[in-house]
């Protein structure tokens, strides 16, 4: 511990400004201070102006053992955990390197010349969080330590350009180097060209290993003699390193957008979940309830209310085809749709709203082949008369105060499937005591271990004898019920659901 505490301490002495940047990245995203600890003591801090409410904290651990501790101050744990644990991984890398180089560097010192020149190249790469510079450290500091002219490297990082750099400068095309590298790793050993090629006077090539794989190597060309068994043997253990080294870079590098991509995720859930109502309004003659449980951390399913001064309300259950962003995206869409429909026209008619609303999404629906289940209601509190209409949607579930009970079935397809919206306004009087569920098909769909499907029946079962609960209380029984069938398994879908009940 005290070894890597140490190489803690001369990281951050040695790499200022890299922790500096790092702490500027910080402040970017809110932070008031970025801290390093070490031992239970402040190796070095950097304040930002700015609230200091909240702390996000991330251990240091090498090797089994905490040495210390990343401290951000002025954010919010949930949303910036999993970048500053990316940071503080990527420095446990660079640390227990740096341990391991010290002891490499007496055995060396020791022990073999060669190998001191090696770790100077190490060293000298070490300072580069990018490929590119690495490539160019390498081929500057090989060819000095193998005496020779010239000197290439490539990379293939999958999903990314081909990378050569070259030392000098375009000594090389690229479709040559390409197929020196392809000669190398069908022999599956070094490239010996003592005759020369292309112009020069010899050339050697050995492809450098990364995850096991050959996808980087190393060109020297124009050593001053023939290149000979002690010169190849030195050209290897330099490509080991380099090889280490790119492949740390290459981690930290995935592992970083890895983390962006989970944070710009969490926040889009963020802001979904901000979109949905967070409060319901207060209607004469309902009880009101709803909920929403994305599949994934984004969803498609959505619901909404939308009050009005004379007492009455539109309420809106949807459900988009397709899960995570993509579908996200279209129920922001639909959500805005629907609820600009419901505050500025003057259509009280749920058939009628319905049909502006997929006049408004039906080319984006065809567009992106995607289409939107919904169930559309207007309630009149003075009256008790709620009329509906009906996309596609289900399940819906209406169970009368006396146990009577059945669906609201579509009367027209999804939104977004015809030009047109077929649906059709129905009513029912909703009296004191009857329940409306409105809800997505994660629950009726809803799988257990065995692949058995949850279903209709069951749904109609639970609503119909727990009809004497409020909209809340059945609300968190659906979810309980259909989380115990499920027994662990996997969420296959989002799940929503709005419900209504009938009181005085």
């Amino acid at each position: 511990m005290n070894e890597a505490l140490q190489a803690l301490r001369d990281l951050v002495m040695s790499r200022f400004s890299y922790f500096e940047k790092l702490a500027n990245l910080w402040q970017s995203a809110g932070a008031t201070s970025f801290e390093i600890v070490g031992g239970g003591e402040q190796i070095m801090r950097w304040d930002y102006p700015g609230n200091a409410a909240g702390i996000v904290i991330a251990p240091l651990e090498v090797d089994g053992e905490i040495i210390g501790e990343l401290r951000v101050q002025g954010l919010d744990e949930q949303l910036f955990f999993a970048r500053l644990e990316a940071d503080a991984t990527a420095l446990d890398n660079l640390i227990r390197y740096e341990v391991e180089l010290g002891m490499l560097t007496s055995e060396l010192v020791q022990n073999q010349d060669q190998l001191l020149a090696l770790y100077e190249l190490s060293n000298s790469m070490r300072r580069y969080l990018n490929p590119e510079e690495i490539l160019a450290t390498l081929c500057k500091e090989a060819a000095r330590l193998c005496s020779c002219d010239k000197a290439f490297a490539m990379l293939f990082e999958s999903g990314k350009p081909k990378l050569l750099i070259q030392y000098p400068d375009n000594f090389l095309e690229e479709q040559q180097a390409q197929e020196l590298h392809n000669k190398a790793r069908a022999n599956d050993r070094p490239l010996v060209l003592n005759s020369g090629y292309n112009g020069t006077k010899n050339l050697l090539f050995l492809p450098i290993t990364i995850n096991n794989a050959p996808f980087a190597g190393l060109g020297l060309a124009n050593h001053h003699k023939a290149f000979s068994m002690p010169v190849i043997k030195l050209a290897q253990a330099i490509i080991q390193h380099a090889g280490a080294q790119l492949e740390n870079v290459i981690l930290y590098s995935e592992t970083l957008s890895q983390v962006r991509m989970r944070s710009e995720l969490e926040l889009a859930a963020s802001i979904q979940l901000r979109l949905l109502p967070q409060k319901f309004p207060s209607i004469k003659g309902l009880d009101i309830f709803a909920v929403s449980y994305p599949a994934r951390q984004v969803g498609g399913d959505f619901f909404n209310f939308i009050s009005h001064s004379n007492g009455s309300l539109n309420f809106v259950v949807g459900d988009v085809s397709g899960k995570g962003l993509p579908a996200a995206l279209m129920m922001a869409m639909a959500r805005i749709a629907f609820q600009n429909t419901s505050r500025f026209s003057h259509l009280v008619n749920p058939a009628k709203l319905m049909s502006r609303v997929n006049e408004d999404l039906y080319g984006d629906c065809t567009d992106l082949s995607m289409f939107i289940t919904a169930f559309y209601g207007f309630y009149e509190p003075t009256t008790r008369c709620l009329s509906y209409a009906n996309a596609g949607h289900s399940p819906v579930i209406y169970c009368k105060a006396d146990g009577v009970i059945q669906f609201f079935d579509a009367d027209g397809p999804a939104l977004g499937v015809l030009p047109v919206s077929l649906s059709e306004r129905q009513e029912v009087q909703f009296e004191c005591g009857d329940i409306l569920v409105a809800a997505t098909d994660g629950f009726s769909e809803a799988f257990n271990a065995a692949g058995d499907m949850y279903g209709y029946d069951r749904l109609l079962e639970l609503v119909k004898n727990n009809r004497s609960l409020t909209a809340k209380q059945l609300s968190d029984l659906l979810f309980k019920e259909v989380l115990a069938y499920e027994a662990g398994a996997e969420q296959s879908d989002d799940r929503t659901l709005v419900v209504l009940k009938g009181i005085e």
